[in-house]
């Protein structure tokens, strides 16, 4: 599977199984830090829980 450069492919991948398990998601979303940004490849909500989600994909 070519992903490319990016990711983002496979952080969208990741979100559709996990809406599969009934979580709803969010790619690609920055949250405000105390010092800097921080981007979060996928937010997942389910009930009470919510997943924030660092995708890594390695083509080896």
């Amino acid at each position: 599977m070519d992903m490319g450069p990016e990711g983002f492919v496979f952080e969208k991948y990741i979100a559709k199984i996990l809406r599969e398990y009934g979580f709803i998601t969010e790619v690609g979303r920055i949250l405000n830090g105390h010092c800097v940004n921080h981007e979060v490849d996928v937010i997942a909500k389910k009930e009470n829980q919510v997943c924030m989600i660092e995708c890594k994909y390695h083509n080896s």
